[in-house]
């Protein structure tokens, strides 16, 4: 990088990295980070949509659950 060197170190049979100096520990600093990067909640994305819309979802998650998680062309065959 720029104005810092990345370390990597040999981790079993992977290299690894410490970011832990990189956090910024500072809420307000965290926020305005944040705020470019179009961060939602599962909250502020179910707000988005009707109850019916997110009932709907939520019964074709635990659909292709059920299914053992297939592909997207294997659910729309079953289906």
């Amino acid at each position: 990088m720029e104005d810092r060197d990345v370390i990597f170190t040999q981790r079993d049979k992977m290299y690894v990295a410490d970011f832990l100096d990189w956090l910024v520990h500072e809420d307000n600093v965290a926020q305005e980070l944040c705020s470019g990067l179009n961060l939602l909640t599962v909250q502020d994305k179910e707000s988005l949509y009707t109850r019916r819309e997110v009932r709907k979802a939520l019964e074709a998650g635990e659909f292709l659950k059920a299914l053992g998680y297939p592909s997207e062309r294997d659910a729309l065959k079953i289906l």
